[in-house]
């Protein structure tokens, strides 16, 4: 009776080291993913560190960017009271003249001191949120991906969604260097800047859907469809129709409040 050892079994390919899956999924996210959830691979934890990069930088930069608008809006409206506004997709502290683009009302004596909380209260929100939308990803593309006939588990298809994201890591370090480097805050995310923040059920959807656009947001959606393609073991047409329904469904459960808000506003 022949042992294991003797059966000649084929190896598995050992797993993928972080800086070749940061550098395959960027530039050649096909053979990628195939190599990294293929029958006889091991996954490993590298996808953990690409987490772990995500979480970090999307919080430095959204932390950042808060704490530069706070400094700005403190220096140009000192006796302002504080409130909250949404700085992408997280609440941060900022006197309201900031949102409705208003000239100084006073002038000279000290800047008040800008409260770190607010900042880090932010980051955190962008971090939930992150995490969320991550969670939300990937429950529907299983979803979807089952109905459509493929055939995945929720574990490959989560690691696959985080792996995904990496354009949006890029896009986070871009964001944190320029901004260190004196670069004007974001108030505007995506392509939401083309439009003018107008009151209106439908400019506020307008402007939720260019502002979950952006050039590393489309570049992560393409890379959803391969990935889902290959993890799913489904035709990239199908895996396409899934991304851009789902990626819709997103968009417009999150703008639901401000689109209700939107429509009251506007109401006689």
């Amino acid at each position: 009776m022949q042992t294991e050892a003797e059966l000649d079994l084929p190896d598995s390919p050992p797993p993928m080291s972080f800086v070749k899956i940061l550098s395959g999924v960027l530039f050649r996210p096909r053979s990628t993913f195939a190599e990294h959830f293929g029958e006889m691979s091991q996954p490993g934890k590298s996808w953990l560190l690409v987490a772990l990069l995500a979480l970090l930088l999307v919080g430095a930069s959204s932390a950042l960017n808060a704490s530069v608008i706070m400094q700005r809006a403190a220096t140009l409206f000192p006796g302002a009271a504080n409130q909250t506004v949404t700085i992408q997709g997280a609440e941060v502290q900022a006197p309201p003249q900031v949102r409705e683009g208003a000239v100084p009302t006073q002038e000279g004596g000290p800047p008040p001191q800008v409260s770190a909380l607010a900042a880090v209260g932010g980051s955190v929100g962008t971090l939930l949120a992150t995490l969320a939308g991550w969670f939300v990803w990937s429950v529907g593309l299983l979803l979807g991906g089952t109905l459509s006939g493929g055939r995945s588990t929720f574990g490959n298809v989560f690691k696959m969604v985080v792996l995904a994201a990496i354009p949006l890591i890029v896009r986070s370090l871009v964001q944190f260097v320029a901004l260190a480097a004196g670069a004007p805050p974001l108030l505007n995310p995506g392509f939401s800047g083309f439009l003018p923040a107008e009151p209106g059920a439908l400019n506020v959807l307008l402007r939720s859907l260019l502002g979950s656009l952006d050039v590393f947001q489309v570049w992560n959606l393409a890379l959803l469809v391969i990935g889902l393609s290959v993890v799913s073991r489904m035709a990239a047409s199908k895996a396409a129709v899934l991304v851009l329904v789902i990626g819709a469904i997103i968009v417009l459960l999150g703008s639901a409040p401000a689109i209700v808000l939107g429509g009251f506003a506007t109401a006689p």
